[in-house]
């Protein structure tokens, strides 16, 4: 019934291709559409790593270097709670600055003196001292000389006034003088007139108490000799010279003059003038002290800035955040920064995961994409926190490493970790950009697409 030959043939054939490697492929196919379909159905993340710190979403306050000087003393360290007005940082004075107490003085002294010049120009301007005693600036002394003038021109006017009284008095005495003489002069004339008149009409009435009757004597007892001089002729000389010597009296007394009375208009403009002058001066004192006193009160506001930069200060409270150490830091660029100040860590504070991304790796990132913040190390146990990605910036940051974007993400911490939270921790940080089915990733990678 069976061909031996077949049968030989099916035999050789079974024992020649029934071995292992026969065997394994049937396995192998089923391993390979499984694993393929495995990839075009299953799908991986996307993950892009970096490394993160925890940090508050707002900081109260970044403090910055005050002074170039050399730094004198560091009394901070990271984490440390601070007041504010507390001294973090004290630096070594230069010794360009001015003494706070010179300049003090001078102010004092400056606002001082423009109190004493305003006490001189009241006295001024009313005439009379408004010094309670002397003044260590002289005013007082001033406002002495300055009456001293004024009664200076006061007593010039009263020895002008009684000079000329004076010489007035003199007039009126030599006026007075020169009228009687001529007065006697005019009596004489008016005398010899009388006799003249009697010795034409034999009328000797009028000569009674007339001292020239003799005249009037002589002529009756002179005879008819016509060899004799007319009396009438030598009467009317006499009266002639006498005339002469009336009009002489007339002109002197016409020739003395009396001065007219004194003006005080040219006094009072001398001391108004002086009053002037004096206040244009205290004016002009005023205004220098004034301008003294202003580059004096900004010299003390600089100076007060110098020295509150070589002393500085918390500006909140909080705590505080240094990026590295400045233990053997000598200097500190103004400007700066030297620190954060952070609120209190709290379940309300709202936290933030800070952290750097190559700009080979950006690519497929955005805003709002999730995170997971892993802290494995300095805490008791380790903590996966998630989050969103809150802020990419629009350029990046240059580094040793190259040019980074930071980016930065609210992360929520379980109420339970609160205790094992600070600020400061380091993780890693996985970016999920996405997901995509093992097949497409395994060909991207192998076609180095994106």
């Amino acid at each position: 019934m069976f061909d031996e030959k077949k049968l030989e043939s099916a035999e050789f054939y079974n024992i020649r291709f029934r071995n292992f490697s026969t065997k394994i492929i049937i396995p192998i196919f089923g391993l390979l559409i499984f694993l393929i379909g495995f990839s075009i159905f299953t799908k991986r993340e996307l993950v892009v790593t970096a490394t993160g710190e925890i940090m508050p979403k707002i900081v109260l306050a970044t403090i910055q270097s005050t002074s170039n000087n050399p730094i004198s003393e560091i009394k901070i360290v990271d984490n440390m709670k601070v007041k504010k007005g507390q001294t973090l940082i004290l630096y070594k004075d230069d010794g360009n600055g001015i003494s706070k107490d010179l300049l003090s003085s001078e102010i004092d002294d400056a606002k001082a003196n423009l109190t004493t010049l305003d006490i001189y120009r009241d006295s001024v301007e009313n005439g009379k001292s408004k010094f309670t005693k002397p003044d260590e600036y002289g005013y007082s002394s001033l406002f002495d000389d300055y009456l001293a003038q004024k009664q200076t021109l006061v007593a010039q006017l009263d020895q002008q006034v009684s000079d000329k009284d004076n010489a007035n008095q003199q007039a009126d005495q030599q006026k007075k003088v020169l009228s009687d003489s001529k007065d006697k002069n005019d009596t004489k004339i008016k005398q010899l007139q009388q006799v003249q008149g009697a010795i034409q009409s034999k009328d000797t009435s009028k000569l009674v108490d007339n001292p020239y009757k003799y005249i009037y004597d002589d002529t009756q007892k002179q005879t008819d000799d016509s060899t004799n001089q007319d009396p009438l002729s030598l009467i009317q000389s006499q009266i002639d010279e006498l005339q002469n010597l009336s009009d002489s009296y007339a002109g002197q007394i016409a020739g003395v003059a009396k001065n007219g009375p004194t003006s005080q208009a040219e006094t009072n403009e001398k001391i108004a003038s002086l009053k002037s002058e004096q206040l244009s001066s205290i004016n002009k004192d005023k205004t220098e002290l004034k301008n003294k006193l202003s580059e004096l009160t900004a010299k003390q506001k600089a100076n007060d800035v110098e020295n509150n930069d070589n002393r500085l200060t918390a500006p909140n409270d909080g705590y505080l955040h240094i990026d590295g150490s400045l233990n053997k830091i000598k200097y500190l660029p103004k400007g700066s920064a030297v620190a954060e100040i952070y609120p209190k860590l709290v379940q309300r504070t709202k936290l933030v995961a800070k952290f750097y991304i190559p700009v080979t790796q950006l690519h497929g990132v955005r805003t709002g994409e999730k995170i997971r913040f892993e802290i494995a190390r300095n805490i008791s146990k380790p903590l996966v926190l998630n989050g969103k990605i809150i802020k990419i910036p629009n350029a990046p940051i240059e580094t040793k490493k190259g040019n980074v974007y930071e980016l930065l993400a609210d992360v929520k911490i379980p109420k339970q970790r609160l205790a094992d939270m600070h600020y400061g921790l380091e993780g890693k940080v996985s970016v999920i950009k996405g997901k995509k089915t093992w097949f497409n990733y395994l060909k991207d990678e192998l076609l180095n697409e994106q």
